[in-house]
């Protein structure tokens, strides 16, 4: 409580305050998991967010309710309900035509914020007006508790080449995210590295920061590629085409090969 207390006060005396949109889509997803996902943004000690909710036609009829009680009880919570299932990435399509902030941050449907997490992205913005993208340190959450933190180094093209180095936490801003075309549909497991390696392909080293701090709970439940790389084999075919459509377009000589490990 004395660390959140600390949190809002630097978060009252930022000079600029931007609105950071969390994108979220949902499917089907586990009722409480999803509600702690929800929890964990209206809980974050810096205020100026909008939570951005695109439901791609859960088949769950408990989902449904859920949703519209939390946009109900929270202003800034934005939803919208798609008619037909149109796979992760066109429902992160969705959640982002709804966002009005400057940057987006994505959050899985069931994974968690660390209650510092928007608060470390404006005050990081504050110091490096120019930044488009940021990422932050992770770890993974199960039934064992917190474990297996992932400090990442600065900006490291190679390192981002051999796998999701930005993952999560990701932030980028808004404009750059609509410039690229957002997540793209047909790589769907790898969507987000995908995304990586083009906005890598635009940026130079100071827009892109690291925020090393453990921001981002990833939820390592039965079937995640957070508890298995194979878990999702389809998610193993998306990032080598992810990848070799990203050499191409650098004009770089490769052929990409999956290792045992990933």
């Amino acid at each position: 409580e004395a660390d959140l207390a600390r949190w809002r006060q630097q978060a009252q005396a930022l000079a600029a305050r931007p609105t950071l949109s969390v994108l979220m889509p949902v499917f089907d997803a586990p009722p409480e998991a999803l509600r702690q996902a929800i929890d964990s943004v209206r809980a974050q000690a810096y205020g100026a967010w909008e939570l951005c909710i695109a439901d791609d036609a859960s088949r769950d009829p408990a989902l449904g309710p859920l949703l519209e009680q939390a946009a109900r009880e929270e202003p800034r919570i934005r939803l919208v309900r798609r008619e037909r299932n149109g796979h992760i990435a066109e429902a992160a399509l969705g959640a982002l035509a709804l966002a009005g902030g400057e940057f987006v941050a994505f959050l899985d449907q069931d994974d968690l914020l660390a209650p510092q997490a928007l608060l470390r992205v404006a005050q990081a913005l504050q110091a490096r007006p120019a930044a488009q993208l940021l990422y932050s340190d992770e770890d993974t959450l199960d039934e064992r508790g917190r474990h297996g933190p992932y400090f990442k180094p600065d900006g490291n093209p190679t390192l981002l080449r051999g796998h999701n180095l930005v993952n999560h936490l990701a932030v980028y801003r808004t404009a750059l995210v609509r410039e690229l075309g957002g997540l793209r549909p047909g790589l769907e497991g790898a969507q987000d590295w995908d995304l990586a390696l083009r906005a890598a392909e635009r940026l130079q080293p100071d827009q892109v920061v690291h925020l090393p701090e453990v921001l981002y709970h990833w939820r390592g439940v039965r079937g995640s590629t957070a508890r298995a790389g194979d878990a999702k084999p389809y998610a193993r075919q998306a990032a080598a085409r992810a990848l070799q459509e990203h050499l191409e377009r650098c004009g770089a000589p490769g052929r990409v090969q999956a290792l045992p490990e990933g």
